[in-house]
């Protein structure tokens, strides 16, 4: 799969508010999932300070999915190919995958070949349409507000990720959610750095 553009906005919003209001403007939702993605990093030791890419280039995921669609388990693992700007807004994205059959004995590879699990995200996504755009809602456990993604479309296919990520902003704004200036959320990270701020306060009152 080609490397594709997109953006990922954090809104101080509920979901259903988010919800309630793509729908008021004639988006569809065509498609709802649950899941948990298992990040593991080929890097050995302390991995606190590592900087977003090199960790999630070092990383393969372990993903786990329901949808409204598919009443069995979907198990994948998946590699993140990521390319990112000079300040470290991420211009496209290969997402290449593989189905895993053995869910558990997966992951038990992956530990027992010494690999650090050092992520679990939990989250709930609606796919919403309209026209040919498409528009990923969701929330991730123990982050505040409601992640809105938005991936490039046909009519943008020849741009480049640049002018993409402008079209794709201009749609956001469009919305009008307040989304602050941040285009390039990246989720993982920053449920992994809450999670180390949390571990260091607790640490602190031991």
């Amino acid at each position: 799969m080609a490397k594709q553009t997109e953006i990922t906005i954090n809104i101080k919003k509920g979901i259903s508010s988010v919800k309630n209001k793509l729908e008021s403007l004639g988006f569809v939702e065509i498609e709802k999932y649950t899941g948990i993605d298992n990040y593991f990093t080929t890097i050995s030791g302390e991995i606190s300070s590592t900087d977003y890419k090199t960790l999630l280039d070092s990383s393969i995921i372990i993903r786990s999915f329901s949808s409204k669609s598919k009443k069995d388990k979907t198990n994948l693992m998946v590699y993140k190919n990521k390319s990112l700007d000079k300040n470290g807004v991420v211009l496209s994205e290969e997402k290449i995958s593989t189905t895993v059959e053995n869910l558990d004995n997966t992951l038990k590879i992956l530990k027992l070949a010494g690999l650090n699990n050092w992520l679990s995200l939990n989250q709930q996504n609606s796919f919403y349409k309209l026209g040919e755009i498409e528009i990923t809602v969701g929330t991730v456990k123990g982050l505040d507000g409601t992640f809105l993604e938005i991936e490039e479309y046909p009519s943008i296919s020849m741009l480049s990720p640049e002018e993409k990520i402008e079209k794709m902003v201009e749609i956001i704004k469009k919305l009008g959610f307040d989304s602050g200036n941040d285009y390039s959320v990246k989720k993982a990270y920053m449920l992994f750095k809450k999670n180390l701020e949390e571990t260091s306060v607790q640490e602190k009152r031991q």
